[in-house]
């Protein structure tokens, strides 16, 4: 049986609400997971990377510490974490 990777990546916008600093679209995740299960139980052969976006955890910071121009600054690298 070939094994299959795919990534699968829940973007920021998916999960949380980026109107809102640090808001989870909490009903959102058990879809997701159940969809997650549907598609393992479907191909027992395959394997999934998770990844995830910030949406509106890491966009604000961003924002608030003007990364997206670049970071050279304490403080900018603050927002960068």
């Amino acid at each position: 049986m070939d094994e299959k990777l795919v990534f699968v990546k829940l973007g920021g916008s998916l999960i949380t609400d980026k109107r809102e600093r640090a808001t989870l679209r909490s009903g959102v995740l058990p879809r997701m997971a159940h969809e997650l299960r549907e598609a393992l139980t479907a191909s027992p052969d395959l394997r999934v990377l998770l990844g995830h976006g910030s949406g509106s955890f890491g966009h604000w910071e961003a924002k608030r510490y003007g990364t997206r121009q670049g970071v050279t600054t304490t403080e900018q690298w603050r927002g960068f974490v």
